[in-house]
């Protein structure tokens, strides 16, 4: 388990938030919240974070679409 794993179950633990939650408020797949709480398929979050910071894109931008 990564860093960035440990993380995100961190901040659900302290938030009281369930893999389903975090998927229903995302919409997405429960499976996926797994995967990231388990450091599996993190690279795509890290790559968007990427995309955004190259094309300077803040998060308040994407989360308005």
């Amino acid at each position: 388990m990564d860093l960035n794993s440990k993380i995100i179950k961190i901040k659900m633990i302290e938030q009281n938030f369930t893999h389903t939650i975090v998927a229903n408020n995302l919409n997405i797949n429960v499976n996926t919240v797994s995967r990231w709480a388990n450091g599996n398929n993190l690279e795509q979050i890290e790559k968007f974070i990427d995309l955004m910071i190259l094309l300077n894109i803040d998060l308040k931008e994407i989360k308005k679409q």
